[in-house]
């Protein structure tokens, strides 16, 4: 069982039985939302069962695997930043082997420069301007390496803020504060 799947199952059931539906389906429909409501109503009550045939169905154990054989797209580090913000790394950024890593630090550290940065490479939503290193005797063209595994082949590529979204990295999930507005 997944970490994911273990933090489902202290959920409430109807959102279980929701998490379910998209998994299965992609989204949810109308008779979903209808069954769904029912269920929360039922789950509110402190019934379980139903009269009406509605009833939760659980999350299968295997629907937050990966793909057999096929490794996860993972994050492995960013390197050699130029002209980003006043972040100047001595050594990479490297990302753990779990699928999911927080970035934390004391203020001015270049938590949000790094979030800038991976919203730009992997398409996130509200991604904000890409600053400039104001503390650089003069301008530098802006650029780095991001190091990923994808499909269990490792990847490395130089970037630059006009070369846009890295294609692969489009499936990785950015979440701060300005994506939650959104």
């Amino acid at each position: 069982m997944t970490w994911l799947s273990a933090w489902f199952k202290d959920r409430p059931l109807w959102v279980q039985d929701a998490v379910r539906r998209l998994i299965q389906q992609g989204n949810i429909t109308t008779d979903d939302l209808n069954e769904l409501v029912t269920l929360c109503k039922q789950e509110a009550a402190g019934n379980r069962g139903s009269s009406d045939n509605t009833s939760h169905t659980p999350i299968p154990d295997d629907a937050f695997k990966s793909v057999q054989g096929q490794e996860p797209l993972r994050l492995k580090a960013i390197k050699d930043v130029v002209g980003i913000n006043a972040l100047a790394p001595r050594k990479p950024l490297e990302f753990g082997p779990q699928s999911l890593s927080i970035i934390y630090g004391v203020t001015g550290a270049g938590k949000s420069g790094y979030m800038r940065l991976l919203k730009h490479v992997c398409g996130a939503r509200a991604p904000g301007s890409l600053l400039g290193n104001v503390f650089a005797a003069q301008s530098q063209d802006q650029g780095c390496k991001i190091g990923y595994t994808r499909d269990g082949q490792d990847h490395e590529l130089e970037w630059v803020p006009i070369k846009g979204v890295i294609g692969d990295l489009e499936d990785v999930a950015i979440y701060d504060t300005d994506c939650a507005y959104v």
